[in-house]
């Protein structure tokens, strides 16, 4: 939807936030140190978090009503994006800008395509609506589980974009954008880590740009999107079927916070913290050889590879033999 002239006029003060999620909390952070610094005329006005109870089922929750719920009018916990109470309670608010960073779940489309723009010399600006964060460059890397696949892909540019909701899995205008290279040596703990710092940057950009009224809102060039699917807990089996370089870059791909990459010993599950080229590469395929409680030397399909488990071989296995 276009503004009129007279929605434009409108003071433009207050936020809703919703999260559940570690980045979630470091845009809350950036937001509400820049409304602290600046004395930014923007109100705090509903806090909505994923309940603890749904902690085990997020990678990288976060609990941002025990840290900022002291900050906003009204604070609240919500189970389910798609009950009829998570509803009334952002639509009996007045708001001007919601923000939804780190949720899994999809917020109700009466919700996200409620946004208005206004347009001000051929540039399109959000004018009241809905704000989400996604750790890729979009239009590149829409969908689920977007800093394993950056590793997996071997990306060696990403970022993260700020933009605007909508009925669409992350296809909204783009309201900015901040972009950071990454090697070889990269794993998902220090990428995670990486994003978190960039989503608190994002909120004081943000907050200052709401506070100005210049929100600029750049539509997406949807015939050069790529879509990521969602990854599952099989996809983090290593196969010695796969290359040493595959394996590497899996292993990279599944650290914490991230479920652990696993292969199996016999009737033994082992997660693997680490790996490390060797210089004997002379151990068949399928074949393994305990160098420690918790180092083993596997044979993969163009070598061998050492990986630091988890925790410790059980006794009756670690002596080396074929894999399963």
């Amino acid at each position: 939807m276009i503004a009129s002239e007279s929605i434009l006029e409108a003071d433009m003060s207050n936020l809703v936030f919703i999260t559940g999620h570690r980045f979630g909390t470091s845009f809350l952070r950036g937001l509400i140190e820049e409304i602290d610094n600046n004395k930014l005329s923007l109100n705090l006005s509903l806090l909505m978090v994923l309940h603890p109870s749904a902690s085990s089922s997020v990678v990288g929750y976060s609990d941002s009503l025990q840290i900022f719920g002291d900050r906003f009018q009204n604070a609240k916990y919500f189970s389910s994006a798609k009950s009829d109470q998570f509803l009334a309670d952002i639509t009996n608010v007045d708001y001007n800008y919601g923000f939804c960073v780190g949720l899994s779940q999809l917020i109700p489309n009466e919700i996200v395509t409620s946004n208005i723009f206004s347009r001000r010399d051929e540039r399109l600006f959000l004018q009241r609506g809905w704000i989400g964060a996604h750790p890729t460059l979009l239009p590149e890397g829409r969908g689920r589980a977007p800093i394993p696949w950056t590793i997996l892909k071997r990306k060696m540019t990403t970022g993260l974009t700020t933009f605007c909701l909508s009925a669409g899995a992350d296809d909204g205008p783009i309201l900015h954008q901040s972009k950071f290279t990454i090697d070889q040596h990269t794993t998902s703990t220090n990428l995670f880590a990486t994003f978190e710092q960039h989503h608190c940057e994002h909120g004081r950009t943000v907050a200052n740009l709401i506070n100005d009224s210049i929100l600029q809102a750049h539509p997406q060039d949807h015939s050069i999107a790529t879509n990521w699917e969602q990854r599952r807990p099989s996809d983090s089996f290593i196969s010695t079927g796969l290359n040493c370089m595959e394996v590497e870059v899996m292993i990279r791909s599944l650290q914490h916070p991230y479920p652990l990459p696993f292969i199996v010993f016999r009737d033994f599950v082992a997660h693997v913290i680490g790996v490390e080229r060797v210089e004997d590469n002379s151990i068949s395929q399928g074949h393994y050889f305990a160098l420690g409680p918790d180092r083993v030397q596997v044979g993969f399909a163009d070598g061998g590879l050492l990986l630091r488990l988890e925790k410790s071989l059980p006794v009756h296995i670690s002596m080396g033999a074929n894999l399963p």
